[in-house]
């Protein structure tokens, strides 16, 4: 068991764990998704490119959703290295 792969299993499950409350907040409560569209820079070019109320149906009907998925993964990834690093000790 190295130091590296202790740390990318530490970064997965924090990482993992993170994005999908976050996601999964936003998903839940629609002013902060309107929040974060209007005040984060990269909500703003979607702002700007489509306009609040489609950026916010985008958002929460795809880009959430699979940033779920996608979260759910890299924990995914996370436990399995965790169990297979204490299988090894």
């Amino acid at each position: 068991m190295t130091m590296a792969s202790t740390v990318v299993t530490a970064a997965c499950l924090t990482a993992g764990a993170y994005f999908f409350i976050r996601n999964l907040r936003m998903l839940m409560d629609e002013g902060r998704l309107r929040d974060h569209l209007t005040t984060r820079p990269s909500g703003q070019a979607w702002v700007g490119k489509f306009g609040l109320e489609r950026a916010v149906s985008l958002n929460k009907k795809l880009f959430l959703p699979a940033g779920c998925v996608i979260a759910l993964v890299v924990f995914g990834v996370g436990v399995r290295a965790l169990i297979v690093m204490l299988q090894g000790t």
